[in-house]
């Protein structure tokens, strides 16, 4: 009787060691990543992570490596440890969501590049020594990183076009756009009537390129009423007299980072979302207001002309475009946005986003079996 021999599945390992729960699109960025590993059962996946992230990344059904290292290091920790877990592990590729691809692995490595936005702004880091410390990691250890990579995957066109233009001509670069899903509970809040307090929500980290002050200004010269509802890290950008001064105003609500179901009920009971910002890489919270049916407001910067419709854009050039575009809000443009919403969230849909890293990591395992 002849004897089956069974096959082992390509195994890639995922470098989850900087995950961490509050940290905005990066952690967004995991946890769609290992939901869309999930599917691929062509090959097999681990995944490495600090043990206080198990209970968030256990649920995806995928094997667990834990590796203890003080979780302030998050970054640094794949540097040092990720090469001797390769070489315990034996995967044939290894991929670097959030953390720069190590070198002396052996294998054939990707990475994400979200943004390089700490390339065009000396401060957009922070200032404190402990932000420019973090800041030098991206700089000196994450960028060169992009130059050793078999592949490196970038979450936008406009994050392509900054790895070629600021780190290196002819990178390995291909766009793979986040995967963005609606809550099963998705219902936004009806159109606003005339006279109704027009509830505005707007989303991400208080940086300085989130550009709140812009936001802010715009609405001192609203003449509907209205609310905002300020959700993400209080981190830097709180120093600006403008955010200082709408701590004190009874419609700006600061609500800092809230938990998922929070941030859901708040695009549900929203009638618009704004992004004022400066510089994106992609857009998560504009992307995730679009599959909710929420109509969105942007800025008119390159991330955001990539999806968002041109109507939903206004000019940084003053806060008089966004005040204007606030007070035009009315039923009939607020029903033809949300129509148009449909079509702008099936750009990232699951099933795109499993066949572009089946196709990323094959080509990986491919070039490793090769060697």
């Amino acid at each position: 009787m002849a004897t089956v021999v069974r096959q082992r599945r390509p195994r890639v390992l995922i470098d989850a060691l900087a995950y961490h729960p509050d940290d905005g699109g990066f952690a967004t960025a995991v946890r769609d990543l290992l939901r869309s590993c999930a599917a691929l059962t062509d090959m097999e996946f681990a995944v490495a992570h600090h043990p206080a992230a198990r209970d968030e990344l256990a649920p995806f059904g995928l094997p667990m490596v834990a590796v203890r290292f003080p979780r302030q290091l998050k970054f640094y920790a794949s540097i040092a440890v990720m090469p001797a877990l390769v070489r315990t592990l034996r995967p044939a590729a290894l991929h670097c969501e959030i953390s720069a691809l190590p070198a002396g692995t052996g294998v054939p490595g990707s990475v994400t590049v979200h943004d390089l936005h700490f390339l065009m702004d000396p401060d957009a880091g922070g200032r404190s020594p402990a932000q420019r410390a973090l800041t030098a990691y991206w700089r000196r250890v994450f960028v060169p990183s992009l130059r050793r990579a078999a592949a490196v995957k970038a979450v936008s066109a406009t994050s392509a076009r900054d790895a070629t233009r600021l780190v290196q001509a002819g990178l390995p670069v291909e766009v793979i756009y986040p995967r963005v899903e609606a809550s099963p509970a998705a219902t936004p809040a009806p159109a606003p009537a005339p006279g109704d307090v027009l509830r505005l929500l707007t989303v991400g980290a208080v940086v300085p390129r989130r550009n709140l002050p812009f936001l802010l200004r715009a609405l001192q010269g609203v003449r509907r009423p209205w609310t905002l509802d300020v959700v993400g890290q209080l981190w830097w950008g709180m120093d600006h007299p403008d955010v200082g001064a709408a701590r004190a105003d009874p419609r700006v609500t600061f609500h800092g980072h809230v938990a998922r179901a929070e941030l859901e009920r708040l695009y549900r009971e929203s009638h618009l979302l704004i992004s004022a910002s400066s510089y994106e890489g992609f857009g998560y919270p504009v992307a995730e207001a679009f599959a909710r049916g929420l109509p969105v407001l942007s800025s008119d910067v390159a991330a955001f002309r990539e999806f968002v419709p041109d109507e939903c854009r206004f000019s940084l050039d003053s806060p008089v475009s966004l005040t204007e575009a606030i007070d035009a809000v009315d039923a009939v443009r607020h029903e033809r946005w949300r129509a148009e919403a449909a079509s702008v969230a099936g750009r990232f849909s699951a099933e795109r986003h499993v066949g572009a890293h089946a196709d990323l990591f094959g080509r990986l395992v491919a070039r490793g079996a090769a060697t």
